[in-house]
């Protein structure tokens, strides 16, 4: 056959990786020395093809792929690195970041693998190669599907036990679910046993045995992994508020201590001046004289009279700090470079522990409480919950910076059971000192609730972009609608 003869002239086979009843798996290297992988398997029906012409950065290329009646073969790209697998067995647990970063980048992937309708089917850690930049590589396409509307499971029960969601089983059709099933799975493995941070919940939801109770797609999942832990939206503000009132304390030392000169009327004696010897008044006696006669008492010395204390003049002080002149003291900090954001929900500022602050902060939210009461009616005509028309928020821009702020954008991205919309909003240029409002029409974001005794939940991220260089202060937000029964 020619495909025999292209592969036997073009490659050459190094060692067997793999064999089973269905397929066949070497190791092969071209002649110019590249690694490569070329598998021999029976007539199926994977979506090769499509993943060839897609050509997803998380998964390994196809180079050559031929099928007819008797085997497929492909020769795909050989992945460099290190397996989960491997880190799992030599006990090298994963830190939360590095359990974050793998996580996004292989929704990302996962993404554009689910856009296509393909279902992977068989994600755990032997399949997840992370290479040496630490970029994480999906590879083994032997179990993925096509997901098809109307179908009720799956044709084949392929997958791994461990790893497989209960769907994969025959219990119904596997979709996108199914594969962030497993990624929970395989990530929460991968960290200590008595790892509790703050991806734990998001790991466990992705691992609920219904699927509608998991992430419904792999943008929800990444949104939750971006979001910002609400605790933290009030610790950083009060550390950052800390750290300013230590530093303009410290400041206000510094530029306040000034010693003064000081005067003193000690001396050492090798600075004293030297005195004129003073001579007595007394007469001077010759020694005949000075004898006492026979039988009469010595004359006592005359003593001499008291001096008065000379004076000593002053000594200046060295290394004197002088006290500050107008040219020493701190000039006050000028104005930065950045736009600020402010977010408001029926003329009520949502955010105004940033108010005060210099560093930009991201991720804040706010949680809208659907109450069931009162949309009780409305869920049980429509199935879902939508605000009122009054209840508007505003998101408010002020350029705090010296020049114009051009080429801006809006996104509005809302994400709730199956449903996805994303709304991109050109904002005009904003002159230094200028403020503009933009509405944000809560009311167009319906909450879907099938069921009146079923929790619900819907997100509306929003998000501000720009190419200018002014630095943009709470670029994103979120509202978080939540239906509890």
């Amino acid at each position: 056959m020619q495909a025999d003869h292209f592969l036997a002239s073009t490659y050459e086979k190094i060692r067997l990786l793999k064999k089973s009843a269905r397929s066949e798996v070497w190791l092969v290297t071209d002649k110019q020395g590249t690694l490569a992988i070329l598998k021999h398997s029976q007539p199926h029906r994977l979506p090769l093809q499509e993943l060839k012409t897609a050509a997803i950065p998380l998964l390994p290329k196809i180079y050559y792929l031929i099928s007819h009646d008797e085997e497929t073969i492909t020769i795909e790209e050989y992945i460099h690195g290190q397996s989960l697998a491997d880190r799992l067995q030599t006990k090298n647990y994963l830190t939360e970041q590095e359990a974050s970063q793998l996580l996004l980048s292989i929704c990302h992937g996962l993404a554009q693998l689910h856009a296509l309708g393909i279902i992977h089917r068989d994600i755990k850690p032997e399949h997840i190669i992370v290479e040496k930049d630490n970029t994480p590589r999906l590879i083994d396409f032997d179990a993925c599907r096509s997901f098809k509307d109307g179908q009720t499971e799956d044709t084949a029960l392929l997958g791994t036990k461990t790893y497989a969601p209960p769907e994969q089983f025959g219990f119904q059709q596997t979709d996108p679910r199914s594969d962030i099933y497993a990624l929970g799975k395989t990530i929460q493995e991968l960290l200590p046993p008595d790892y509790n941070g703050r991806l734990l919940p998001i790991l466990q939801r992705c691992q609920r045995l219904d699927p509608a109770d998991r992430y419904q797609n792999t943008h929800e999942l990444s949104a939750a992994l971006q979001r910002t832990p609400r605790r933290l939206l009030f610790i950083i503000p009060v550390l950052l508020l800390c750290a300013l009132l230590m530093f303009f304390c410290l400041t206000q030392e510094k530029f306040s201590y000034a010693p003064t000169a000081t005067t003193t009327n000690e001396q050492s004696p090798a600075e004293s001046p030297s005195l004129p010897e003073k001579k007595s008044s007394a007469p001077t006696q010759s020694p005949a004289a000075q004898e006492a006669a026979p039988g009469q008492a010595p004359t006592p010395p005359t003593a001499p009279s008291p001096q008065p204390p000379q004076p000593v003049p002053p000594v200046q002080a060295a290394n004197t700090i002088p006290p500050p002149t107008a040219d020493t003291k701190p000039q006050p900090e000028t104005d930065k470079n950045y736009i600020r954001t402010q977010y408001f929900r029926n003329g009520r500022r949502l955010d105004g522990w940033t108010e005060n602050s210099s560093i930009p902060i991201n991720n804040a939210g706010t949680t809208i409480a659907i109450n069931p009461k009162f949309y009780a009616k409305q869920i049980k005509d429509s199935g879902k919950a939508q605000l009122s028309a009054d209840d508007n928020a505003t998101l408010r821009i002020i350029n705090h910076s010296s020049q114009t702020w051009s080429n801006a954008y809006l996104t509005l991205h809302y994400s709730c059971q199956d449903k996805q919309d994303s709304q991109t909003i050109p904002i005009g240029p904003l002159a230094p000192g200028e403020t503009t409002d933009i509405p944000i029409p809560l009311s167009q974001y319906p909450l879907i609730i099938p069921d009146i005794s079923t929790q619900a939940e819907g997100e509306l991220h929003i998000e501000l972009t720009s190419d200018s260089p002014q630095e943009i202060h709470n670029s994103r937000y979120y509202f978080n609608l939540l239906y509890q029964p």
